[in-house]
């Protein structure tokens, strides 16, 4: 009788060890921040107390919101630019323009309207194999629900003793890539629609094929200033997404301190949420500072 006595109570010892053992806790953590207001692109030096299983931030930046998770929220793709161009090198320039001016252009007009240069973003080729010009930033430069078009602007003057150069645009891929990452084609080269507008030199203009492609002749010819134009394009594409946190750390990590680069001016909720998990389930606490980014 004794020993069953000692054994029931050896098994109940155990369970309630093994039950202790596996109860979740609380996190209990902190964080603090020296600063809450910051210059876009200056470090903001988060410092951690306490030491929960897992910590998840929140920066408060679009896409990573805490107070939209569970959310779909529209968000806004990031456009950007690649074409491929070759050329004969000679005399005169070409130059990569867009405009949100959606006025109808003519020979007479297409000059005079808002066209912003963006040719110094772009790498053009200086040989006549094509060649990337580099993933063009476009996000600086479009607003929701204001369509853009592009030019190419070929400007020559006449030489005795030079060939005008041959411009051959062989690939125009305009891209959106959204914040987890994936990127999504949203028009190329020969899905656009473009335009050829002779403005001096009626000899030379602007070809469309498969390629966009000019070749300002011989010796001699008059000065040339063509130009060879896209339809207008929506490059604010966008999607129903869902906001997300990105993991610091886990069970088999410290973490003392986390440091983060704001991109945009503007206050931002920078929430973190600690957890504890076992078997049995899971405990949170969220923490969140208001972080003030000036311009």
């Amino acid at each position: 009788m004794y020993f069953k006595l000692y054994v029931t109570s050896l098994l109940s010892v155990a369970l309630l060890a093994s039950c202790s053992k596996d109860k979740v806790s609380s996190p209990d953590f902190k964080v603090s921040t020296k600063t809450t207001t910051v210059k876009v692109g200056d470090e903001v030096s988060f410092k951690f107390s306490g030491d929960p299983d897992n910590i998840t931030f929140y920066s408060g930046m679009e896409g990573f919101r805490y107070d939209s998770i569970g959310k779909a929220v529209a968000q806004y793709g990031s456009p950007s630019l690649e074409f491929y161009s070759a050329t004969r090198v000679g005399p005169g320039s070409i130059k990569l323009l867009m405009s949100s001016d959606l006025t109808d252009l003519s020979s007479q007009n297409i000059g005079s309207i808002n066209w912003i240069d963006i040719s110094d973003r772009a790498n053009f080729a200086v040989i006549a194999l094509l060649s990337s010009s580099g993933k063009i930033d476009l996000s600086d430069l479009v607003v929701p629900n204001k369509p853009v078009r592009f030019a190419f602007k070929f400007d020559g003057p006449s030489s005795s003793t030079t060939l005008p150069p041959v411009w051959t645009i062989g690939q125009f891929n305009l891209y959106t890539t959204f914040l987890s990452g994936n990127t999504t084609t949203l028009q190329t080269l020969g899905s656009l629609q473009w335009s050829v507008f002779d403005v001096k030199n009626q000899n030379a203009k602007w070809i469309v094929t498969t390629t966009l492609r000019i070749d300002a002749g011989a010796r001699n010819e008059p000065d040339n200033e063509d130009w060879v134009v896209s339809n207008s394009i929506d490059l604010m594409a966008k999607i129903d997404a869902y906001e997300f946190g990105v993991p610091l750390k886990n069970i088999t990590t410290k973490l003392t301190e986390y440091n983060y680069k704001y991109t945009k001016p503007g206050i931002y909720k920078a929430t973190f949420v600690g957890a504890n998990t076992t078997l049995n389930g899971s405990k949170e606490l969220a923490k969140t500072l208001t972080i003030t980014v000036t311009p």
